[in-house]
């Protein structure tokens, strides 16, 4: 992990190592959510299940664009209600989730 704006990015790594990165990145990242799901589902796959996520930058919003558009309806067939939820900061978050308890 890291922080794309940080030296090592910015200097160390050229554009080409940048985009490898980022794909490898954007890959683990899809199926780490998608075993999560797996793993909620055959604990209890008659719950519903709501993914969070908070406004943020371009990756942020690609998260959020793969969950909408690709992750989500990839788990159709289960017919689990899925909810995505998008907070604008973290206390908006936490004021959702002291009002669910």
């Amino acid at each position: 992990a890291g922080d794309a704006k940080d030296t090592f990015h910015t200097s160390v790594l050229s554009a080409e190592e940048m985009a490898v990165a980022k794909k490898g990145w954007r890959t683990a990242w899809q199926g780490k959510v998608c075993t999560g799901i797996d793993f909620t589902l055959s604990e209890n796959s008659a719950a519903p299940i709501m993914l969070i996520t908070l406004v943020g930058g371009p990756e942020c919003e690609w998260e959020q664009e793969q969950l909408a558009k690709t992750i989500i309806p990839s788990f159709e067939k289960t017919s689990t209600k899925f909810e995505l939820k998008t907070f604008d900061n973290w206390c908006s978050l936490l004021q959702f989730l002291a009002a669910e308890k």
